[in-house]
């Protein structure tokens, strides 16, 4: 039986390794690969010239009288080597998080040269990086547990609790919802006042700046053709946007009193509107010297902009002058 196996190997399967190149000056992995020859796997290593950062970084070495050294990390068969890589490369990028070893060279996540994992290898790696198994947990299962019980308790917000436990507002979230520590108990959140339907509205909300008084007056107004949005809006000193949803009934939607339609705004037009520059025989110019002047001309002469007298000849203004 061959020396990689502790049982037999599937059939049809050769003995392979997974390896690491360490630096011999501290002993640090820095690199993750698999062979089935150890020996001539490390002499291609010290033979090659490729644009890949293990290659760079055993340059360095022999530029400074150094030579990687290969250890073996895993004895495995040519079936199963892929999933052994991929989990020797999670453990050893889960050091590098966690502060305690140097960054791998490997540019992808191992296996047959893709970047993802194989679902046995996720499972396997999700139960080794549970919990307080985790390379960058900063919580026991007892504080997650103390902070779900707090929680539920009602009186205490996220970011009262990141205060105390030392996590930002998002990982609280996060803990409390189930989305991490997920094979605790999830104790969910405070249970709710269970209050009638619509028991707060209207003037019991505290930031409503109407009254239902004020609400009915100004429908009734508008109702009366004589009021128009803009001088309710005025005359209630609110936003044009609120007195509109509350005339329309978009708020205040329990009031008996029926909203009217939203009348059509009409705006002044020619002569009559407030910042009118021309009048009514010098539009009918304008359109005349249009056949022969560009309109750049044609403002420069009238002093107005150019986008102006477009707009005058295309009739998209002065529409009722022929």
């Amino acid at each position: 039986m061959s020396r990689f196996f502790s049982m037999p190997p599937p059939e049809g399967s050769y003995p392979v390794c997974i390896y690491g190149l360490f630096d011999q000056r501290d002993g640090q992995i820095r690199y993750v690969g698999k062979t089935s020859n150890p020996a001539r796997r490390l002499r291609d290593h010290l033979r090659a010239r490729t644009d890949m950062p293990v290659s760079y970084w055993v340059e360095s070495l022999i530029a400074e009288n150094q030579r990687p050294g290969l250890t073996i990390l895993r004895e495995t068969n040519s079936f199963d080597w892929p999933e052994a890589e991929q989990e020797w490369i999670f453990i050893l990028r889960s050091r590098y998080r966690a502060g305690v070893a140097p960054k791998l060279l490997n540019v992808s996540s191992g296996g047959l040269g893709g970047n993802h994992h194989s679902e046995s290898v996720r499972n396997r790696l999700s139960q080794m990086n549970t919990g307080e198994r985790a390379s960058n947990t900063h919580l026991n299962e007892r504080q997650v547990m103390q902070i779900r019980k707090l929680y539920k308790a009602g009186g205490v917000t996220y970011i009262e609790l990141g205060v105390q436990f030392g996590l930002s507002k998002p990982g609280i979230n996060a803990i409390i919802s189930g989305a991490n520590w997920k094979h605790l108990a999830v104790l969910g959140r405070p249970e709710k006042p269970n209050l009638p339907k619509h028991s707060l509205r209207g003037e019991k909300i505290g930031t409503s700046r109407l009254t239902e008084s004020a609400v009915i007056e100004m429908r009734l107004k508008y109702a009366t053709d004589k009021y128009s949005l803009a001088d309710l809006a005025k005359h209630f000193n609110l936003p044009m946007g609120t007195i509109h949803s509350a005339v329309v009934g978009k708020t205040w939607k329990y009031l008996n009193v029926s909203a009217p339609p939203v009348r059509r705004q009409h705006y002044a037009c020619g002569i009559n509107a407030a910042n009118v520059k021309l009048n009514e025989n010098q539009v009918r110019e304008i359109r005349t010297l249009y056949s022969f002047l560009s309109c750049s001309k044609i403002a420069r002469l009238y002093g107005v902009s150019h986008s102006a007298i477009k707009c005058i000849v295309l009739r998209r203004t002065w529409t009722h002058i022929l």
